[in-house]
């Protein structure tokens, strides 16, 4: 479950269906907004979930 806003925490792969889901609500038009591409970088660019 993604948290409430200020709260943070990484991303996780139990966290794709809803990321996607908000993804889906403004289709990417390049690979770096997937939720793939997220999770494969996460260690490197440490992104956050609000």
């Amino acid at each position: 479950m993604i948290p409430d806003y200020p709260e943070l925490k990484p991303v996780e792969l139990a966290d794709k269906e809803e990321v996607q889901s908000y993804l889906e609500l403004f289709p990417p038009d390049i690979c770096e907004l997937t939720f793939a591409n997220i999770y494969i970088w996460r260690e490197w660019e440490k992104p956050r979930l609000p």
